[in-house]
């Protein structure tokens, strides 16, 4: 169907009745189409400006899954090193021709670094690249620590934020404990409700959820539906073929992630206009119809149809990384023997391209899926594997696929026949017209690589 003028665009929606399907049908085909190739590569900046954290999540990739190097790390980043930082992101985006970076103040527990360092970082990210590059900030707290006087620097300072809360109680304190074993609950639920219902409202970009199968999907999604949390990014576990996901509960061919999320998305969906997006689904939904999927979490770039940011990521040393996440490879792996004093974040790229571990570089077996612009391959953390790198497909393709498939299915069982039919045509072998089940899609994949039989439990 291609970009649709707003005469015919309007025509077409006014076909379909169901109210959160014709929204997303306007978003996604009111703009370029999927297949439209982006000009410039977005630059993400992940800046760790402290190191240390007051939670002790038992998943966290930064501190509870195998890699220790935070030990060796400031607990927070100088203002040597931020000059450096920028000087380093301004000449990347002018060699680029990048008008715009994104800045992630990011932990450990960032709001640890205190008010004094961040209104410094602000005004110095400023200074360093103003004009020639605009920096867009965003912060990512636990929120335990946040307050009104937090959410009044936020405002002067135009700092966009997320937090993170896994849902009820129940569910949030299985993993997202202080370091006396003792709840954070009750501390961000009344963080969340203070910025809900402030005049600043609108810097909360969204609430981040882990996926966890064996809680009530049904239950995550009314908690946060009931205290009004208008976006909810969920989020993949940090998983490798070395370390699967819930290998004790995954059988074969199982597909619990998929199981889950496909109840989630059915509560929402049959909501009808709901009023929290998950933006998962909205991604999923848009490029059923031929849309971009909009990036879910601009320091989680690459999970469902998002567009591929660069990640560039700077411990509170100085030390130049790759996408954090990828800690969960093994103790040091994101550790190059990079620095902001010594090397231009371009550095950064050639390595990562030279370890097959950009995030367009797919497998062979991915290359080939219809599905592939739409899950564009799975988190780059969740393709690896100690034999064969990132040559591998996702721990969570067969979890992808069911998941796809049914959003697809259900989405196109709402629209009129004829736009249904339309749609159907428009979707050539690249796209989504595999008529091949989860499983015959899964299998494809592991007869192309062995190390997917670990995915198995």
């Amino acid at each position: 169907m291609g970009f649709l003028s707003n005469t015919v665009l309007s025509e077409q929606a006014e076909q379909i009745t169901h109210p959160l399907v014709r929204r997303l049908f306007l978003r996604a085909r009111g703009s370029s189409p999927a297949g439209t190739p982006q000009r410039v590569v977005p630059l993400v900046v992940v800046a760790k400006i402290a190191s240390r954290c007051n939670l002790n999540c038992a998943y966290c990739y930064m501190y509870n899954q195998g890699d220790l190097s935070y030990r060796s790390q400031p607990k927070f980043m100088s203002e040597t090193v931020q000059q450096s930082l920028f000087d380093r992101v301004k000449g990347y985006c002018l060699r680029n021709q990048l008008s715009e970076v994104t800045i992630v103040l990011h932990g450990g527990e960032s709001l640890l670094a205190g008010p004094s360092r961040i209104v410094s970082l602000a005004h110095r990210a400023r200074e360093h690249l103003l004009p020639a590059v605009r920096p867009r900030l965003l912060l990512q707290t636990n929120g335990t620590l946040l307050s009104e006087e937090w959410l009044e620097f936020f405002s002067r300072l135009g700092i966009g934020f997320s937090i993170s809360l896994d849902g009820p109680p129940t569910v949030n304190d299985r993993n997202r404990l202080d370091h006396l074993g003792k709840s954070s609950y009750g501390r961000v639920e009344a963080a969340l409700r203070l910025v809900l219902n402030s005049r600043h409202a609108s810097l909360l970009t969204s609430v981040n959820a882990l996926i966890q199968p064996t809680t009530d999907p049904i239950a995550l999604y009314e908690h946060f539906r009931n205290l009004k949390v208008p976006v909810v990014d969920l989020l993949w576990p940090e998983a490798t073929h070395d370390r699967p996901p819930l290998p004790s509960v995954a059988g074969p061919g199982e597909t619990p992630f998929a199981d889950w999320l496909i109840c989630v998305f059915d509560a929402w969906f049959e909501d009808m206009a709901p009023s929290v997006d998950l933006r998962l689904f909205t991604n999923l939904v848009k490029m059923v119809f031929g849309g971009h999927g909009s990036t879910t979490n601009m320091h989680h770039a690459g999970y469902i149809g998002d567009p591929y940011a660069f990640v560039a990521v700077c411990e509170a040393d100085g030390g130049l990384e790759p996408l954090d996440v990828l800690k969960v490879c093994g103790p040091e792996f994101t550790k190059l023997g990079l620095s902001v004093h010594n090397d231009e974040i371009d550095a950064l790229n050639t390595e990562m391209q030279r370890a097959g571990a950009l995030g367009g570089q797919l497998c062979g077996a991915c290359r080939k899926c219809s599905l592939r612009p739409v899950c564009a391959g799975g988190g780059l953390s969740h393709r690896y594997s100690a034999i064969n790198g990132f040559d591998n497909p996702s721990v969570y393709c067969r979890d992808l696929t069911k998941l796809i498939n049914h959003v697809r299915a259900r989405i196109l069982s709402s629209v009129p026949s004829g736009l249904r039919l339309e749609l159907e045509r428009d979707y050539d072998s690249s796209r989504l017209t595999s008529q091949k089940t989860a499983e015959e899609q899964f299998s494809d994949a592991r007869s192309h690589f062995p190390a997917l039989e670990l995915t198995e439990g």
